[in-house]
Parts: structure tokens; sequence; C-alpha cells
């Protein structure tokens, strides 16, 4: 992270009139707030200047220096608070590198009078005259007590995002143990298992556990008395390369000599003779039609002049109703990866955007010129990498690897990017941010932020920080240019660069809601809430609109149990549609009368104003023609046309119940005219099954027999003809 620095001026040794030792200096500078224990972060304490006995517009200078002499850096921001009209802030940035102790703040300014009333001498006038002095203790392990003040509200962006459920399946079966043997070194600072050749790891095996039995222990511990030690337990937390995973712990040995007590000492190299590793196999997703919604919640500008935002809270109220604001949701303000896939179905998804898995997928997320550089996949040198391989001249072509995320950032703001690498060649790569919230240098690669030399920094590297400041508020994207050489790189990683106590600039989160009508248009608040629960809270406005339309999830209905024992519409009012009423197990049109619409039923109902027994149809067309269809008595259909309710209607022809065919798709039925029904055929009726059922052709004289077939394919039903 930036520090932000000043230099000593020595305020606490210079030449002073007034010496002011009462308790918060009520005559001068009146410190209205001050800890007693500053934490880690912005402290801050408030006073309001006596203007009857200091010169408010002279200045006002403030030095603060720690138990060795150094200066602490500190700010006086404007900010507007209600309730404390000509209240004035010092912010005292406390950053890692200020140790614990006591800090001395000093104050001084150009009194008026003196404590008796008495006027300053000619000689002070024109020269600070009044000096007060106090100490606050620092420590790191202390929370930050100070109220969370912002010199500016912070800007609040919500939109909804609707996402697909996800449907999981893991691999079969849900835990692996494979098995080998290796070379355990401890390197650096950090424990490794290396495998042979052959053998390799992959990206499930991450966070796994491993169980190690070693042999030829380096150093021997000869003379001393040791505990078993041979066996060794730890999980993997990183992978340098496919053969080369980092531990979790140190292999460590219990050992003693002459009667002391026993002590930890490290074991520096071992064989493993055997090691058992267990993991969780990856999860398989697949998106399904089931969408939830959710709240995009993005806030900038998250600097708090004072204070430590621990977490926030969102509310929403429906403007459709009486609703006071209900929780959404609360979230910690947590330093989010800023380079991911933000369209991925997993949040924070950083797959091919800071470390790659394959030789294509990346494209989607980083552009080059195939013309002048080969990236390469490549796991074997450095984990989840890509070799990036010039294939012209550096020196007399511009070469670049940019990614396509475009990052917000705050004017201001510290950032941080990490990223891993080893050399394939010597190399050197600028690397650039480029966009609206950085200065264009005079090629247009934008703002250099660091000059990358494998000759100065070394073959490879773990977690290279890189520290830089956003000089605009706006957006940008990553670039590496290419001066000399190819290089693996991996493992790429941008986050605001923030130390212990400090809040990131940014802040990024989803919240799931549910809205009682879809279309829904809400009101939102966030609670901004410190480590000492003290909240600040802010309704959310959109260009003057304090409101977001939220869609809402679908209706998704999943499994074989669910039920419905009341009634619902289809239909766009509660007195129309289709009613599916699961208390009469009956499906019909809304207000159903003989003569319009349809019913099904299952067991007795009332029907039309009579009793029906068993299950049943009924579908009928209304005016002009009153056609239908009903379930008939024996487990008939009958056809019905131009039958006028409450004329009982003209039975124009009557099917049997059909039985199903070797072919369980076609099912036959048996026409059958009878005399009465054939007598009353006439000309409109045969135009009638004509336009129906079609044209059935035969010969002068044919007396073959013919049946009418129902065929039922992907849900759509057809009729023909076929022989008897």
């Amino acid at each position: 992270m930036y520090n932000k620095q000043l230099f000593y001026r020595g305020l606490d040794q210079i030449p002073i009139y007034i010496e002011d030792t009462l308790p918060n200096s009520p005559y001068y500078f009146n410190i209205v707030d001050i800890p007693k224990i500053f934490g880690p972060g912005k402290n801050s304490l408030r006073f309001n200047l006596n203007e009857n006995n200091i010169d408010i517009y002279n200045d006002v200078n403030i030095e603060i220096i720690d138990s060795y002499g150094n200066t602490v850096y500190y700010e006086t921001p404007e900010y507007s608070q209600s309730d404390e009209a000509n209240i004035r802030v010092l912010t005292v940035y406390i950053y890692n590198n200020i140790v614990n102790g006591p800090l001395k703040i000093t104050f001084v300014g150009h009194a008026k009078l003196d404590y008796d009333g008495s006027p300053i001498p000619e000689e002070f006038k024109n020269r600070f005259s009044i000096r007060y002095s106090t100490i606050v203790d620092f420590n790191r392990f202390q929370k930050n007590t100070s109220r969370v003040l912002f010199a500016q509200p912070p800007t609040i962006s919500i939109t909804e995002a609707r996402m697909a459920y996800v449907s999981r399946s893991l691999s079969t079966p849900t835990t692996v143990t494979v098995s080998g043997t290796g070379t355990y070194r401890y390197q650096h600072t950090y424990p490794i298992l290396e495998i042979p050749i052959g053998s390799t790891f992959n990206n499930d095996m991450l966070n796994g556990t491993i169980q190690m039995t070693g042999t030829e222990f380096s150093p021997t511990f000869e003379g001393y008395t040791t505990g078993s030690y041979n066996t060794f337990t730890a999980s993997i937390v990183n992978f340098i390369n496919s053969q080369t995973a980092q531990l979790s712990i140190p292999w460590q040995a219990s050992i003693s000599n002459l009667g002391s007590d026993p002590i930890k000492a490290l074991v520096s190299r071992a064989t493993v003779s055997a090691y058992d590793l267990t993991y969780n196999p990856a999860q398989t997703n697949t998106a399904t039609e089931n969408y939830k919604s959710f709240i995009n919640l993005k806030i900038s500008n998250l600097d708090p002049a004072s204070g430590y935002l621990n977490k926030l809270k969102l509310y929403s109220k429906s403007q459709g109703s009486l609703d006071q604001y209900e929780i959404v949701g609360e979230s910690i303000t947590a330093n989010n990866e800023l380079l991911i896939n933000a369209s991925s179905l997993q949040q924070y998804d950083r797959k091919n955007v800071g470390y790659f898995l394959d030789n294509s997928s990346f494209n989607s997320f980083w552009s080059y010129d195939a013309g002048l550089l080969t990236p390469t996949y490549d796991s074997s040198i450095l984990f989840n990498a890509l070799r990036l391989t010039p294939i012209v001249d550096p020196a007399t072509t511009s070469i670049t690897f940019t990614s396509k995320i475009s990052t917000n950032f705050q004017k201001g703001s510290p950032y941080r990017l990490f990223l891993n690498y080893k050399k394939d060649s010597d190399f050197i790569v600028e690397v650039y941010m480029s966009g609206s919230a950085f200065k264009n240098d005079s090629a247009g690669y934008g703002d250099r932020i660091f000059y990358l030399d494998s000759s100065l920094y070394g073959p490879n590297y773990q977690n290279l920080p890189i520290d830089f400041l956003a000089s605009q508020t706006g957006t940008a994207n990553l670039v590496f240019k290419i001066i000399t050489g190819s290089f693996y790189i991996s493992d790429i990683s941008l986050k605001s660069g923030v130390e212990q106590g400090f809040n990131p600039s940014n802040f990024n989160s989803y919240f799931p809601i549910n809205v009682k009508s879809r279309n829904d248009v809400l009101d939102f608040k966030v609670d901004f809430i410190d480590d000492n629960g003290q909240i600040t809270s802010y309704e959310f406005d959109s260009g003057n609109a304090t409101n977001v339309q939220i869609s809402g999830s679908n209706f998704y209905l999943e499994g074989t149990d669910n039920l419905v024992p009341g009634s619902f519409n289809l239909g766009k009012t509660s007195t129309s549609g289709i009613v599916f009423n699961g208390n009469l197990s009956k499906i019909s049109t809304y207000g159903y009368t003989a003569g319009n619409g349809f019913a099904m039923w299952s067991g007795s109902q009332s029907i039309s104003g009579s009793i029906q027994s068993g299950s049943g149809m009924i579908i009928e067309t209304g005016a002009p023609y009153y056609h239908s269809i009903k379930a008939a008595y024996g487990g008939k259909i009958e056809i019905v046309s131009d039958g006028s309710p409450g004329s009982g209607g003209v039975s124009n022809a009557t099917f049997n119940s059909y039985t199903s065919s070797t072919d369980s798709s076609i099912a036959s039925i048996n026409s059958s005219l009878s005399t009465a029904t054939a007598n009353i055929i006439n000309m409109q009726t045969a135009a009638y099954y004509q336009t129906l059922f079609g044209n059935i052709p035969c010969s002068a004289g044919d007396t073959k027999t013919y049946n009418l077939q129902i065929q039922c394919v992907d849900g759509i039903v057809s009729f023909k003809y076929a022989l008897a």
C-alpha cells in the first residue's frame, strides 16, 4: 500500500509564548473528542477552535511523532455532519510501519489573548504563539473506535442481476485419495513437496489433506533425543508447478538433549517414501432454466475520512405498498478481487482471467496480435501459466498482452497487482494501466505502473506485489508490454491496496432478493456500520430517482411431490382465464357454463348444474356453431355439431373407447354410426368431417371398413384412417 508521508518540522521544539497545559485545551484548540487508544487505520480526534482566543483565519499546524521520533501522517479533511457544525476533524493514518507505543500530537496556532485576557506580545503576533501537546497510545490489536465520517458520500450503484440456478453434480466418488512418493523440502520460508515427473497435481487438489511418511531426514538430529516424526500431515495451499506443491505448515521434529525441555526443530529435507493425498473433486455445474434475482450492489469512493467500516446492510421497500424498509442482506466490506469474469455462474471467478486452465479459454479475457505473440498454456514450469513468446523482435515491433476486463478505479486510492512469473529467457516487461482512470503516455499505452526486469528481480517470483495509485476516477485495463525475452506468467490478481484497518475504495456484492410482485419498483437504503456498531445511513439515489425496477425470480416447479390443494387462475385477473382447482380436482375456464369453454375433472363433479361421475371432459366452442366434444356414457367420446345450449345437441358421431396397439403412441378408435345418427347426416355434417379428418378415397362399390387412428408424436395429435 502507498503510505502517505510528512516531513518532520519539530513543532514540539520551536520557541513558543503560551504552553497550554490544560486538559483538551478548552481556551484555544478545544479538543472535543479524543480516543484513549488508537487502532490501525484512520483514527480521528475532533476539535472546535475557540475563536475568542485564537485566530481561526491564520494557520493551525499539527505534527504527530511516534516513540522513535518518526512522523505519522495525518489530514484535516472537510466533511459534512449535520450534528457537528463548526467541528473540525484530525485524521491520523496508522499504517503497518507504525509500532505499538505512545504517539505525541502537537497543535500550534496564533493566539489572540493570553490566559488572563492580556494581548499577545508584539514579537509573537506574526508567528506561532500557542502550543498544545497530548499523548495517545497506539495498539495494533485495538479496534479503531473513531466515528465513521465521510468527506464525500460514497457512490452507490444498484442493479438487478438474474442468475440461473446451477445444477451441481459431483464426480464419483465424492472424495478421492491418490498415493505416491516424492521429496519434502523447506524452501526459503515455506515447505514444499516435489513429486516425480509422470505424476501431476491438478486444481482440484488445492486445499486437499496430505499425509506423508519420510526417511533420510536432514538434519539427522544426531546426538539429540527425538520423538517420532517419521509421519507428517498438512494441507496444500498453493502449487508452484504441476510437480511442486506448497504446504500449509513445515515438518517438525521434537528434540531434546541433556535433560532440557523438548523443542521443535525444522526438518529441512526428507525423502517421502509414501504419501496419501485426499481431496474433493470439482463439481460439474450446469445452468438450469430456473432463475433467481439478485441485487448487484456496487460502491465506489468507499473511503471514509475517519473510522473503519466493518460491514454494511442493504434494505429495500416496495413503492407499491405501505411496507417499511426490510433487510435484504448484509456483508462485510471485504477486499474483493477486481480482475474477474463478471458473467460467470460463480462469484469472483478468476478462471482464465487471472490464472489459466487450457490453451484457448483465456482468449475470451485477453487480447493480443497472433502474428506477433504466441501464448501457450503450460503448467509444468509454472502452475496454471501462459508462456508468452514473441514471434518478432520486440525491439522493432510493439508487442502487448492486454486484459479485456475493464475495472473501476477511484481517484487517489491505492491498488495492488500480484502476479507469479518464471523466466523462459531473460526478459523485460512494462506494466501499464490504460483507460480513463490513468494518464496516457506519449506512446498511448496508458500509465506505466511497473518496470519488470528479470535480471533485477530474479528468474522467478511468487506473488510479486505492484502498488500504484489511480490518478482519476474511471475505468482501465491491464496491459503487459514485452520489451525483450519470453516468460511464464500466472495467478494475476488485482485488489485495492489496503492495509489493516483501511477500507477498500471499491466494493461489490450480490444479495438475493424476493419480490412480492414481479417487476416491482423498490427503494433502497444502505447502512454503513463501523467496528463499534455505529451506523451511518444513505438512501440510494440514482439520478434523483430513488427506485429500481426488479423483475424478480421466475416460477419454477420441480419434483414429484408438489401439491396445490387450493385453486389459482391462469390469466391476468382473478375473474378470467383458466381455473386450476386442486380442492375439486378440476380444470376449467373461469365460470364455465354449458355452451362456452371447457371442463376436465376427476371424480364426481357438478358440471353446469348436473352431477357428472368419474373422470371426464367437456370442450364447447360456443356461438355461433356450438360444437363440442364430451365424455359420453360407457366410456365413449361424443362429438356434437350445432348443438345449441338447452337443445341437447345433435350427436354426429360416437366413438368407442380405444385400446392401445403394440405401438403405445397410436390408438385405434373404431367409428360406428348408429342408425339414428346415420339418418341425420347431411351435407353440412359431411363437410365438417371432411374439414376435420380429410377425404377418404375409395372406389365405386368399395365395401371396405376403415378405422380412425389418432396418433400422438412430440405432443402433436394427428388423425388418419386405416383399413380395419
